[in-house]
């Protein structure tokens, strides 16, 4: 097995394609040229990506009526308001929406109280509270990411070769779901009856 020396890029006067990086040695040169600055990337892409939506995941929670009863402050919900302003149905009425939100779950017991974004949405009224139906909406859709997409495809890379070419949407749909979701637990029985009530052009014997 041939093994490469690895060395370090010669340093000149005037650089202008790369930084003349310090180094005692090769190893020294990549982790400040390559490997620190990976890093210092990784970590700002991550508290981009969470630490600071943290705070506004924090705000639309509160709107859930069972953590209502520890925010009482209007001005702590203007911030979130703020900033989904662009997609709220009417920004300009969330300060009177927000006052009878809060006043509307006031005298409601814990025990009745929704603790869930799902469970809130189904019990209260779009018309009455728009904006922040929208917000719970978004609340709700918030924890869904890419990963699910992502693996859809690599599914379907591995799925639709070149022997099933002439797979069917409907086919293909099928074995894709049956692959990602291997962990639902199926029903059998609801299965075969599902097929039993389909037109066939041949008896099904059970």
């Amino acid at each position: 097995m041939l093994e490469g020396i690895i060395e370090v890029p010669r340093t000149v006067g005037r650089q202008t394609a790369r930084n003349n990086i310090p180094s005692d040695s090769p190893e020294q040169y990549y982790k400040r040229s390559i490997f620190l600055p990976f890093l210092d990337h990784f970590i700002c892409q991550l508290q981009d990506r969470f630490t600071n939506h943290h705070h506004v995941m924090a705000k639309l929670q509160s709107l859930i009526p069972n953590f209502i009863k520890n925010t009482t402050d209007i001005k702590y919900f203007q911030e979130v308001a703020l900033f989904y302003k662009d997609i709220l149905p009417n920004y300009e009425t969330f300060d009177a929406e927000i006052k009878i939100w809060l006043t509307k779950w006031k005298n409601v017991s814990d025990r009745d109280r929704p603790t869930t974004s799902f469970t809130t949405l189904s019990a209260m009224s779009y018309d009455f509270f728009p904006n922040i139906h929208s917000l719970l909406t978004i609340m709700a859709t918030l924890p869904v990411t890419t990963a699910t997409a992502k693996r859809s495809f690599s599914t379907l890379r591995r799925l639709k070769t070149y022997l099933r070419n002439n797979m069917g949407e409907t086919r293909l749909t099928g074995l894709a779901l049956l692959n990602i979701y291997q962990n639902v637990d199926l029903n059998v029985e609801k299965i075969i009856d599902r097929f039993a009530m389909l037109p066939r052009k041949w008896d099904f014997i059970l």
